[in-house]
Formats: structure tokens, sequence, C-alpha cells
């Protein structure tokens, strides 16, 4: 919900990169980088990723990213369990993979530092 609020924002009031952990997502190309060094992600995954990290610490439960990344109604629950999943392979040679966190029975979160 806060992801349409902030699309609604003229151009102006959003930021145009988003530092999560040792990345920077660049919202106006739709790219993340490490260390200076682009990862290739899909849309999903860029979607995702801008959801969670974009709101650090905020628990997003299965059903919610469903509704937030434009996953279909009718996709399985286990489908947002392997896309964070392959995310997280993505994220692992530069620490990322550390701040996507799963909350049993909950949902995923990003935590920026401990």
């Amino acid at each position: 919900m806060l992801v349409r609020a902030l699309l609604g924002r003229p151009p102006a009031l959003l930021p145009s990169i988003i530092r999560a952990g040792p990345l920077q997502l660049h919202l106006d190309a739709n790219r993340v980088y490490a260390d200076g060094k682009e990862i290739a992600v899909t849309a999903n995954e860029w979607r995702l990723l801008r959801l969670l990290a974009g709101r650090p610490g905020m628990t997003f439960s299965r059903d919610a990213i469903m509704t937030e990344v434009g996953m279909s109604p009718d996709t399985s629950e286990v489908a947002v369990d392997h896309r964070v999943s392959r995310l997280r392979v993505k994220l692992k040679h530069c620490g990322g993979d550390q701040h996507l966190r799963t909350l049993r029975s909950l949902g995923f979160t990003w935590v920026d530092s401990e």
C-alpha cells in the first residue's frame, strides 16, 4: 500500500536510490548494484527486493507480497518462497542474502543492520 502511495507522489519527492545493506536500488532504472556491479534480477525479483528493502524492518506475509508485487491470486504461496530463494542466491556474493530474513509463520523482512 505504501508503495502505491509513493508512486502517486510527484517525482521530486521520491528517492531515486534506496541503500539497503550492501545494495543500491536505482529506482529510476529498476536496477540493483552491489560494490558498483549490477546484479541481474528478473522483474518479479526486482519488485520483491524493492518492496522488502524499501521498507526495512517491516514484515510482509506471503499474501501481502503476492498482492504488492502483482502476482496472480491463483498463484501458490510456494511461488513466493521460490522467488525469495532465487533472490537470496543472487544476493549471496555481496552479503545481501543475510539481510533478507524469513520469519517463520509470519513472512519475510529486510534487516539493514544488527
